[in-house]
């Protein structure tokens, strides 16, 4: 009877063992989850703060163009004046979106490069299930 109640003992511990280490992986699950959204929430909002800087220096950039542009057509005389003036405007503009395009890329590229750092950084950190394997492996050897 003693051995039976010290098996059934045995089996009581070693169940709650596995649900104490079933609760322990959910918490770390969460807590790298947790972190991960916030991690990535702060670099959404550097990002749509770079954004919109660069989305409002372009827009200023494109006004000051085009108000230069405005101000030579009231000084020309003639039509080709005016065609000269056109096509000024609208090589201008080209350079412009190709820069604005290159901007944009670098931004997006420097902020995809910060998110997978944190990514890797938070997925290289030990679990406790991996610990607790390595710990029994090395008590088992």
């Amino acid at each position: 009877m003693a051995s039976r109640t010290r098996k059934i003992y045995s089996e009581a511990t070693e169940a709650a063992s596995h649900v104490d280490n079933a609760a322990d992986n959910l918490a770390f699950i969460h807590t790298s989850f947790s972190r991960i959204f916030e991690q990535n929430s702060q670099i959404f909002e550097q990002m749509m703060r770079a954004a919109h800087e660069e989305s409002l220096r372009f827009v200023n950039k494109r006004l000051e163009r085009t108000s230069h542009a405005l101000e030579d057509c009231r000084q020309v005389d003639g039509f080709p004046g005016l065609m000269r003036i056109q096509q000024e405007w609208l090589l201008k503009l080209a350079e412009d979106y190709f820069e604005e395009t290159q901007r944009f890329g670098d931004i997006l590229r420097d902020f995809a490069t910060t998110a997978t750092g944190n990514t890797i950084a938070t997925a290289t950190e030990p679990a406790p299930f991996r610990r607790r394997a390595e710990e029994s492996a090395r008590e088992a050897a």
